[in-house]
């Protein structure tokens, strides 16, 4: 009698996509922090040198608001405006 070939018992894997993004040019991933903290966390860790807070309004055009004149306003202290509209 023959013996019967042993089945595989799942398929088999896939095979695995190229590197795409900074993987293809051989570049590691970091880990950031995340880009959304908590009034707290931001209020303890203002002065820090690396940290950078970009204020991003926007407002749609029936709300007739400007965000650069909200900005001028007041806005958190050292805080860049990142203009959405322009």
């Amino acid at each position: 009698a023959q013996a019967k070939p042993i089945e595989p018992s799942q398929p088999p894997s896939p095979q695995p996509f190229a590197p795409s993004g900074p993987a293809r040019y051989g570049l590691r991933m970091i880990q950031l922090p995340a880009s959304l903290v908590t009034t707290d966390w931001l209020a303890a860790n203002l002065e820090a040198p690396n940290l950078k807070v970009l204020d991003a309004s926007y407002h749609l055009p029936a709300a007739a608001r400007d965000a650069r004149a909200d900005f001028a306003g007041g806005h958190i202290p050292g805080a860049r405006l990142l203009d959405l509209a322009s």
